[in-house]
């Protein structure tokens, strides 16, 4: 049966993963750490090598943030979002690496 490959993210010294950020928080990627895989907690999964690095990356930078504040101005209402990368000097590359996932589809047992 054919299979597919995406990549994951991997912490090194505990072999866990990066899972996928849960809510509408506004808060993505960034805020996740590392966490046994398990079916409560699927590692997350990029459709190429590039884009796992480019998360990695990000991540790696801190927790991202938006701020939207709304205020009067002399046009009538204005908006602003002003970005925020909380820093995360625990977060080391060399601790992280990019692995293959091969997914397999299974015929189902029901029909």
């Amino acid at each position: 049966m054919k299979h597919v490959q995406f990549y994951s993210i991997r912490h090194i010294p505990t072999g866990n993963f990066l899972s996928v950020p849960i809510g509408r928080s506004g808060k993505g990627g960034t805020w996740t750490e590392p966490v046994p895989l398990s079916n409560i907690n699927p590692p997350r999964l990029f459709c190429s090598e590039h884009a796992a690095k480019i998360a990695l990356t990000y991540w790696l930078k801190g927790r991202f943030s938006v701020t939207h504040s709304t205020y009067s101005g002399e046009w009538g209402e204005e908006h602003d979002e002003i970005e925020h990368t909380e820093p995360a000097p625990e977060r080391k590359r060399e601790d992280m690496e990019i692995v293959p996932m091969i997914l397999t589809p299974h015929k189902s047992k029901t029909g």
